[in-house]
């Protein structure tokens, strides 16, 4: 098959990929904020989360339904597309972490190593005053 040939193939995998990535994203986004602001204070952890992948098992549905009948007419671009969807969400979730995470947690510590270090304070008094500020910081998050 020639590069002429194959190039719309990819840009019509690439086009499916993002909206259904777009979809599945946005529905994750809205769920999972749904889930940590009102389900998991009422119902706990573990059931908020089933709740959320009963209404997430939709929403995946749901957007291959969209793909499928808008974008996809062949069954290879299909699975490219989902292949494709599938590693933009692990990247935008990851990314999402780091950024919370490093936001969040990382800027105390970096702080309080400092602080040890110019008050010569001792390794394990270092890492009490560590685990003390992760465990505020996640405290203030919930």
């Amino acid at each position: 098959m020639s590069p002429a040939l194959r190039a719309p193939a990819f840009l019509e995998i690439l086009k499916a990929a993002t909206i259904y990535f777009a979809i599945v994203f946005a529905f994750g986004f809205v769920f999972g904020t749904i889930r940590v602001l009102w389900t998991v204070p009422r119902f706990g952890e573990r059931v908020a989360e089933l709740i959320e992948t009963c209404f997430m098992l939709i929403a995946i549905v749901f957007g291959g339904l969209v793909i499928k009948r808008f974008y996809v007419a062949r069954t290879f671009v299909a699975v490219g597309s989902g292949v494709v969807a599938l590693g933009l969400l692990v990247l935008a979730e990851l990314e999402l972490v780091r950024f919370a995470t490093t936001r969040v947690v990382s800027f105390p510590i970096h702080r309080e190593a400092r602080s040890c270090i110019r008050h010569g304070l001792s390794r394990d008094a270092c890492r009490v005053r560590a685990y003390a500020v992760v465990r505020s910081s996640i405290d203030s998050l919930t």
